[in-house]
């Protein structure tokens, strides 16, 4: 993920407003996201990713269609489900859009 000067500065804001651990534990969040991210561009290279995609929680992505996620999505799993995209036929495609905010879906295509 590639920061911004927009995000370096909330994060130096953090650390002005509310002090050093606030903002360390902003970074450490925002690393996990990355690392998250990363996680699953590997495990799905398949998938046509967006920039910004922010997983939080379980994907599952399956089946022999294809995935296009665009950019800034943010898939949570705040109510305890798994994100779940499947494809049930070769010619399937699932496009989400841009500025999406994905909490425990389930999404299947043919």
């Amino acid at each position: 993920m590639r920061y911004s000067v927009a995000r370096w500065d909330h994060i130096v804001h953090t650390a002005r407003k509310h002090g050093l651990s606030a903002a360390a534990r902003l970074l450490v969040d925002r690393a996990r996201q990355s690392l998250g991210a990363a996680k699953y561009r590997f495990l799905y290279p398949e998938v046509e990713w967006g920039d910004d995609v922010t997983i939080r929680g379980r994907l599952v992505i399956r089946g022999w269609g294809r995935v296009v996620i665009g950019d800034r999505c943010c898939f949570a799993a705040r109510s305890g489900e798994t994100n779940f995209i499947g494809m049930l036929a070769p010619g399937a495609t699932v496009r989400i859009g841009d500025d999406c905010y994905l909490n425990g879906i389930t999404i299947l295509a043919t």
